[in-house]
């Protein structure tokens, strides 16, 4: 593709899509962080401050279950923009593939934590929040869902790097234009 990128159409998200798109990404690390040091065991919090982040974790997991699902919903009516077909066949096609598994990890992981959190009986926020029940209490059950939900964490994390790396890459390397499609007010020159 002999194409200059500033000769092409530049053909962005919408408004909606990266107000979505940069919501997620702004709490994905803030709950991963909050993921990582909410063992109180560990990093000797008291029980309450370990109360707090494990509430924290779950408030910002659901935040993360709805946004996803708004996006899923406006990106169903609404489409995205073409991809750039100045990138690679090769490079459009595992950029396909990483985010539909993307969209899958940000839907599976807040739902096996809403389910683990029910299946140790875990059913309020900061003690006042209560949040619907549809599991039995079953703690042998959940250290297990738990496992596959921490499991998708590191997945999760390994993707978005991967997904960060591939944005910087087209930024910086290619400067085709992608990374400006999804990042507020770029545009090409």
């Amino acid at each position: 593709m002999s194409e200059n990128p500033a000769s092409l159409p530049f053909v962005g998200y919408s408004l909606p899509a990266r107000v979505f798109h940069w919501t997620i990404a702004a709490a994905i690390p803030v709950t991963l962080v909050i993921a990582l040091i909410m063992d109180g065991e560990i990093f000797g919090f008291s029980e309450a401050a370990q109360g707090v982040l494990f509430d924290t974790h779950k408030l910002i997991g659901l935040v993360i279950l709805l946004v996803v699902l708004l996006r899923v919903a406006y990106r169903l009516k609404n489409g995205a923009p073409p991809q750039s077909e100045l990138m690679p066949e090769m490079q459009r096609k595992i950029g396909s593939i990483t985010h539909v598994l993307l969209y899958v990890l940000l839907l599976v992981i807040p739902v096996l934590g809403y389910a683990g959190s029910q299946l140790f009986g875990a059913i309020n926020l900061f003690n006042r929040l209560p949040i619907p029940v549809f599991l039995p209490h079953d703690e042998k059950l959940g250290d297990r869902v738990f496992v596959i939900h921490t499991f998708l964490g590191y997945a999760i994390m390994a993707l978005a790097a991967l997904h960060i790396g591939a944005a910087l890459y087209h930024l910086v390397v290619r400067k085709d234009g992608v990374f400006a499609r999804m990042w507020p007010g770029m545009r090409l020159k």
